[in-house]
């Protein structure tokens, strides 16, 4: 009975919050500074996928509360009311003899039934129902998981984005003082105008080259908005604050050991992620329902107590009766065996599920490893890359003011800095990245 009632109270409180929880507004504005745990919350209370989720565990309650409906007695009371407006007749050897019988007959009755042996089917239809439930459960925290792995590649590819158009932006300002340095060196005929001309080319270029950077932070930006389920006319601004900006060694040694070994990782993950640990209450469930199926082969034995109650022509009478019933299909068709062969096959198919999932969980997570160790390294060499390709910039730079060295020198110096440093932010973007996908893959 408590579990009747709390369903009923769960329902109530379902149809109370249902508007305010289930009717989401896309028009709510996020921060102007979107941090990332800013968006992770904002996806977290509204996206869909979550809300979908949700909905699926009532519905599983609603099974659970329905299945153990089945070990309750049915009850049911009738009653009825009959006039009859023209008195019958009885034809004796030809002649008609008026019958007389009362106007008005009244009628009541009230009966109970129990169903006391089924095969056990109703137990393991029961129990199929709560794996069913809990299934639904850790349906609801995957969700929430895979919602948060998504937020956050949306928003660090934001990020990237927007760390590109302010290299962009730097260089074309560099492009343009370089240019207006050019201008000045050809008007007092140190530099030929053929100079001055390609870096008006550099220039043109940087600002292809910020433009379509924009457009990628655009882009990022309104994917996050979808995400989020943020009506994405409204303007905001990622920012790293929260986030490490640079990674020295010393902080990936120490990331690499709070993580574990990957045969660690793999433990975690099968005890810990949520999918995973579903599918198995989906294995037992559907090994429940196969046994609910066999029940058919079984006989079913009920009980039913009745009362009845009747009055007419001022006459009153009721009787009371108690039946216990035993039936047994001797041929159905085959439809008991359609339903063993369907859930056998339903069994079958989720152990194949679960084994795959398993596989797919260790394979997905070795690769992440495989990326966070390469993205490791990367990000050490890209370092160094910067740091050379910034001194060989500055050096490039001077000989050509002083005129040891030509303008396409230059150039090249140039742009293998601005190079290196998207490189830079590539391998820093790859390597959070990877970090945040072995926390999604191993369930942490």
């Amino acid at each position: 009975m408590k579990l009747i009632h709390a369903s009923i109270s769960a329902l109530v409180l379902f149809f109370i919050i249902a508007p305010e929880g289930f009717a989401q507004r896309t028009d709510v504005k996020p921060p102007v500074v979107l941090k990332i745990h800013d968006a992770v919350e904002l996806a977290l209370e509204r996206n869909t996928s979550i809300t979908q989720a949700v909905l699926s565990v009532s519905s599983s309650e609603a099974r659970v509360t329905s299945a153990f409906g089945t070990f309750l007695p049915t009850i049911n009371l009738s009653g009825g009311y009959t006039r009859y407006i023209a008195q019958g007749s009885v034809v004796i050897e030809g002649t008609p003899i008026e019958a007389n019988r009362p106007d008005d007959f009244y009628r009541a009755g009230a009966n109970a039934s129990i169903l006391l042996f089924d095969g056990f089917g109703r137990t393991a239809t029961y129990n199929a129902a709560q794996y069913s439930y809990a299934a639904a459960e850790l349906g609801v925290t995957f969700a929430k998981r895979q919602v948060v792995w998504q937020v956050r590649h949306r928003f660090l590819n934001a990020l990237r984005a927007r760390q590109i158009v302010d290299l962009r932006e730097v260089e074309l300002q560099t492009a343009q003082e370089q240019l207006l340095r050019i201008e000045g060196l050809v008007e007092g005929a140190v530099a030929v105008i053929a100079t001055q001309y390609a870096q008006e080319v550099e220039v043109a270029n940087a600002e292809l080259m910020l433009e379509q950077a924009r457009t990628d932070y655009l882009v990022a930006r309104t994917s996050l908005s979808n995400l989020m389920n943020v009506d994405p006319v409204h303007v905001f601004e990622v920012s790293p604050d929260g986030l490490l900006e640079t990674i020295d060694s010393t902080e990936m040694v120490r990331r690499k050991i709070a993580l574990g070994s990957f045969e660690d990782l793999f433990e975690r993950q099968l005890q810990s992620r949520s999918d995973i640990v579903a599918s198995r209450a989906t294995v037992e469930a559907a090994e429940a329902s196969l046994k609910a199926a066999k029940a058919g082969y079984y006989p079913t034995v009920s009980a039913t107590l009745g009362w009845g109650w009747n009055r007419s022509g001022g006459i009153n009478s009721s009787d009371g009766t108690l039946s216990l019933n035993l039936q047994y299909p001797l041929f159905e068709g085959f439809r008991t065996d359609e339903r063993v062969q369907l859930a056998e096959n339903e069994y079958a198919n989720a152990q194949i599920e679960l084994r795959r999932l398993e596989l797919q969980a260790r394979s997905e997570l070795q690769q992440a490893f495989a990326r966070l160790e390469g993205a490791e390294r990367a990000l050490s060499a890209a370092e160094k890359v910067v740091k050379s390709a910034r001194q060989s910039r500055l050096v490039s730079d001077e000989r050509f003011k002083v005129g040891l060295e030509n303008y396409s020198d230059y150039l090249t110096a140039n742009t293998q800095f601005f190079k290196a440093r998207i490189n830079q932010i590539d391998t820093l973007f790859n390597y959070r990245m990877a970090l945040y996908e072995i926390e999604y893959l191993s369930g942490q």
